[in-house]
């Protein structure tokens, strides 16, 4: 049950991904490598690097920490990385970020910022 229920997130995410990439028509503020996705109300956070598809997973509350790598999309201002366990969204034109990361115990821990501009990626 639980495994259906975080492919079924997953399958959402990567919908919205898809329809973000091909209907945005923005175009991208920089040629952004690294960005830093912190969640708006809770010690986590990932960090990405656009080009690669490489992120950094990061929960400061619990301590686990996660690493790996994904498929690029891009579209627009649009960057999309999808890997098992993760699914990432980020929007350089409006500074938005989201992630759903597995952080292996079979439910979906969501990474919410929009603000990445102001992003400092570290527990503290």
């Amino acid at each position: 049950m639980k495994k259906a229920r975080l492919a079924g997130v997953f399958a959402v995410l990567a919908i919205a991904v898809s329809m973000a990439a091909v209907g945005s028509g923005k175009t991208p503020t920089s040629s952004t490598a690294t960005v830093c996705i912190r969640d708006d109300s809770a010690s986590r956070f990932v960090t990405v690097d656009t080009n690669s598809g490489a992120f950094r997973f990061t929960n400061c509350e619990t301590g686990v920490t996660l690493i790996g790598s994904g498929t690029v999309t891009k579209g627009g201002a649009v960057v999309s990385i999808l890997a098992r366990g993760a699914s990432i969204l980020f929007d350089s034109a409006d500074q938005i970020g989201i992630a759903i990361v597995d952080e292996g115990n079979g439910l979906p821990t969501t990474i919410t910022d929009r603000n990445t501009a102001d992003s400092v990626c570290g527990c503290f």
